[in-house]
């Protein structure tokens, strides 16, 4: 069987990353304004999601081949390459990865088309046209080239738009090709985020202490800030002034951290319990600031107009920053008395200040979110309309 429809939309979804769950979810509601359901093909690792609240948009599993008109690299996704990975898992037999395969919904045909497909054309899934919608490009840290990426890019048919400056560089060093830059897409929350969040208040009782949320993840690259999980924990036990919520945005990888340091006091996204609106809720009601090594951990609560400070653990933080330089704080990873500082002057920032400072980065990002979501679906519809 091969598998076919209108529109492809891949990503890294289904493992359960708070990040990548909001992008699908965004891309799907705004597919679904102008495209029927059933036209709609998503790269999806667990589909329990999809039958439940999309029911009639169509799966495959991650990497699995589709053959599309449109393939849409749906949002934010990030073409990079990491320095390298500590304590990689031991090496499983081909045998246990095709048994693996299968239980995840592969057929003998994904097998051997896929096959096929990445050794002509570089890239497993094959599109009439192609989209790489405000994508991350980048960091790499070797020679990095790849003709299929090249000529995806470079072809004027085809949609290739950047989140960041930095993305822009980066591509058009590596491929040659000079992209338009937008922003992130979560800042269209009108495709994720209900509006009742912004009316949410925090909940305070007589004796309650200020509130520091601190998104925690299981980290496995660069050596050097692999522990940054016991610096921070170490910090939250001895700065006790505060109360603290440990948020786990990605429940596979992190879930072991509860475990690990005895933590009481969590939050884990999980997309099959809440919305992302309730998830949003929970957090304006109990916290009054975040400190975070995730990038949606910073973006999404930012539009929420909760502050934030990110722990630059990797590039994308920086980038992130960068979009909202005045309501976001950035300190290097284990730079633990300026963090400190930083919790201090933000919790001494009156609201109407901060949501000035809100407002000062958001609406910038939001139009050049809207825009992009603009020329995505004028781009779609010309296809279309050609086509018929």
């Amino acid at each position: 069987m091969i598998r076919r429809n209108l529109i492809y939309l891949r990503g890294a979804y289904g493992p359960g990353n708070f990040g990548d769950d909001l992008l699908m979810i965004s891309m799907l509601n705004f597919l679904d304004s102008f495209i029927q359901k059933e036209n709609i093909t998503v790269s999806i690792e667990n589909p329990t999601f999809i039958s439940k609240s999309y029911p009639n948009v169509k799966t495959a599993p991650i990497n699995a081949p589709v053959f599309s008109k449109i393939a849409i690299l749906g949002g934010g996704g990030q073409f990079f390459a990491f320095k390298g990975k500590r304590n990689r898992p031991a090496s499983t037999s081909f045998f246990k990865r095709l048994i693996s395969l299968f239980n995840s919904g592969y057929l003998m045909s994904d097998l051997f088309f896929g096959f096929i497909l990445r050794k002509l054309y570089g890239l497993g899934y094959k599109a009439e046209y192609y989209s790489w919608f405000c994508i991350g490009f980048g960091p790499f840290y070797s020679d990095f080239t790849n003709e299929r990426l090249k000529m995806v890019s470079t072809n004027p048919n085809n949609l290739v738009f950047v989140r960041d400056h930095k993305s822009g560089k980066v591509m058009k060093k590596q491929l040659g090709h000079i992209p338009e830059v937008f922003s992130d897409i979560s800042f269209s929350s009108q495709y994720w985020l209900c509006d009742s969040v912004f009316k949410v208040k925090r909940n305070y009782s007589k004796n309650t202490k200020k509130c520091v949320g601190v998104v925690i993840r299981q980290w496995e690259f660069e050596n050097s800030v692999v522990d940054l999980v016991d610096d921070v924990i170490r910090f939250t036990k001895e700065n006790s002034e505060y109360d603290y919520i440990y948020i786990l945005l990605d429940k596979r990888k992190d879930i072991g951290l509860i475990e690990k340091y005895g933590l009481e006091n969590y939050l884990i996204w999980d997309i099959n319990n809440f919305s992302i609106s309730e998830f949003c809720k929970i957090l304006k009601e109990n916290v009054d600031l975040i400190v975070s090594s995730r990038a949606h951990g910073v973006l999404v609560p930012t539009i929420c107009h909760i502050p934030c400070i990110s722990l630059e653990i990797e590039p994308k933080l920086k980038a992130v920053h960068d979009l909202l330089p005045n309501s976001t704080w950035l300190i290097s990873e284990n730079n633990f008395t300026e963090l400190k500082k930083n919790i201090e002057y933000i919790l001494s920032i009156s609201n109407e200040d901060l949501y000035n400072l809100f407002l000062k980065d958001l609406n910038d990002n939001i139009s050049k979110s809207n825009e992009s979501f603009v020329r995505l679906r004028h781009w779609i519809d010309n296809i279309l309309q050609n086509e018929a």
